[in-house]
């Protein structure tokens, strides 16, 4: 007399094809399509000679003493560390690399600043292992670092600059004069001369420039993706938050001889413009995990400028994914193990 084999085991059969494919499936996206997205998220123009990684508003958080933020700290931190190292892999060696501000999420208020330092410097290591002999790892500080232009923190700005370097800086890169200028104190009434004696001294010189900052410049509002133009201030006249720089300030910027392009953060969604003289402007979509980990290749040779904007994948379907790929494991093992042990009996019965 022949068994029939029940039809529970047929289903078993299929939710075992079927976890086993989702299984390859979801190991293929995790282990193969996202290790290599910078082949067809991005790559340089062959001709261009200096090639500048860009990244901005990463915004590392301090540590926490719950379990959520304990895990999402360390989500994070991969998540940074990963996108660094595929960066590097697929296309350094790096000229340079820019960090755009907002380094870290509230640092005048870390009660254990060290360690979420230690963080972000292993985070971001990749990048720093990838730049060439000469290549060179540029900080500016942005309004979590330091505060807008109402704040005042003498030990926080010490500490930043101990840490991260000048607030201001230049350097001079196949003949272009690249500027790093620490634009949070340009508006409001505790507006610094020592921003603005600077930007007079970048004038002085007659090379191409291409300036980075963190706020970006006043345009029109709908301009953009992201925040429209506001300056919100305190009582005595700081500025207590801040989306653009003002008109005022963003036309005495844009009249810099020979300005080229403005690169700039702060907004998260990231945008392009052009400004009046053709200048362009680039506001890098920020790397942070809800936004997709963005970064920007920025390159210049005999064809000019070049800059692409680099997405990855948001955290939130990494982790579907991430939380999907065992659970299906599981569930085609056991399936598996189901049919097997089904046959084994039917056998035993014959």
């Amino acid at each position: 007399m022949v068994e029939n084999t029940p039809k529970w085991v047929g289903a078993a059969q299929a939710i075992s094809a079927v976890s086993a494919a989702l299984v390859v499936l979801l190991g293929f996206v995790l282990f193969g399509l996202l290790p290599a997205y910078p082949l067809y998220s991005c790559s340089w123009v062959d001709s261009d000679v200096v090639r500048y990684l860009l990244i901005a508003d990463p915004q590392m958080e301090g540590p926490k003493e719950d379990l959520h933020s304990l895990l999402n700290n360390q989500m994070n931190d991969i998540y940074y560390e990963f996108i660094s190292s595929i960066m590097g892999f697929w296309n350094g060696p790096f000229d340079g690399v820019v960090l755009l501000g907002d380094l870290m999420a509230h640092p005048y208020s870390l009660h254990r600043y060290d360690d979420t330092l230690r963080r972000f410097r292993k985070s971001f290591v990749p990048v720093e292992e990838n730049l060439k002999p000469n290549g060179e790892l540029f900080f500016l500080a942005g309004n979590h670092d330091l505060g807008y232009g109402g704040d005042d923190y003498p030990a926080i700005n010490e500490r930043f600059q101990e840490n991260f370097g000048p607030r201001h800086w230049t350097k001079i890169v196949n003949g272009h004069l690249l500027v790093g200028l620490d634009g949070i104190d340009l508006d409001g009434t505790l507006a610094t001369t020592e921003s603005w004696e600077f930007l007079s001294k970048i004038k002085a010189s007659s090379l191409p420039k291409i300036l980075f900052m963190h706020i970006p410049l006043w345009k029109p509002a709908g301009s953009c993706k992201g925040d429209e133009p506001e300056i919100v201030y305190y009582q005595g006249g700081g500025i207590r938050t801040q989306t653009l720089l003002s008109e005022e300030t963003t036309t005495k910027i844009l009249n810099i001889p020979n300005l080229k392009a403005v690169f700039t953060g702060h907004d998260h969604e990231g945008c392009s413009y052009t400004h009046p003289h053709g200048i362009d402007e680039y506001t890098i979509r920020s790397i942070l995990g809800d936004y997709g980990g963005n970064t920007a290749l920025l390159s210049w040779g005999p064809s000019g400028v070049s800059v692409k904007q680099c997405p990855f994948v948001s955290t939130k379907y990494i982790l579907v994914v991430a939380v999907a790929l065992p659970i299906a494991l599981v569930v085609s093992v056991a399936a598996s193990a189901v049919v097997l042990c089904s046959s084994k009996h039917k056998e035993k019965s014959e």
